[in-house]
């Protein structure tokens, strides 16, 4: 009985844990999409890209650890998405870092 108490507290934790990373990746994704649309230096932009974008994957990554296949396809089409909103944008060589930047950190966490 008292494994069986444990194992639901353990449980009902871990949904706790889950639900809070899942709320502070999707707080940093609108924050890092509002950020982009200020009038702020091309720099502070593309670090904020950069956290947005690892953060938010990353998230998705731990919650769905048991298929990394999916994940990793997710996160290869979220990529091409923004590298082609980047540049049909116009933006500069440092966004497109940015974005090369938060995929070796995804990648370096993931693994």
């Amino acid at each position: 009985m008292k494994d069986i108490i444990l194992v639901t507290c353990y449980s009902f934790i871990s949904l706790i844990v889950s639900s809070l990373r899942l709320v502070y990746g999707i707080l940093w994704a609108v924050l890092g999409i509002l950020f982009y649309r200020l009038k702020k230096k091309e720099l502070l932009k593309s670090g904020v890209l950069t956290g947005s974008f690892s953060t938010v994957f990353i998230v998705i990554g731990v919650l769905l650890h048991q298929y990394a296949t999916i994940v990793y396809f997710i996160i290869l089409f979220a990529v091409l998405v923004v590298a082609f909103l980047l540049i049909k944008c116009k933006y500069k060589w440092h966004h497109f870092y940015a974005l090369l930047l938060a995929v070796v950190v995804i990648l370096f966490y993931l693994s």
